[in-house]
């Protein structure tokens, strides 16, 4: 997605809404990819179209594909 302003990157398609030929974004969205080394803890706000949305343990935040994303015990 494009913005008016010229900002370009990925938005989830479902949180997207077309009104009279124009798509709006319904809520807020950062684009932020998030950088993790295998085995790091982060804490997982949310999921979203195979994305989690991802906190470090030093606050930085951002998407990681969900695949990559691992719940201690869980298989």
């Amino acid at each position: 997605a494009t913005a008016a302003r010229g900002r370009s990157g990925w938005v989830p398609e479902n949180w997207l809404h077309r009104t009279d030929g124009v798509w709006r974004i319904e809520r807020a969205f950062d684009a932020a990819e998030l950088t993790v080394a295998p085995g790091e803890p982060v804490r997982v706000m949310f999921e979203e179209s195979g994305f989690v949305w991802a906190v470090k343990e030093n606050g930085e935040a951002g998407w990681v594909p969900a695949e990559v994303v691992s719940v201690p015990g869980k298989t």
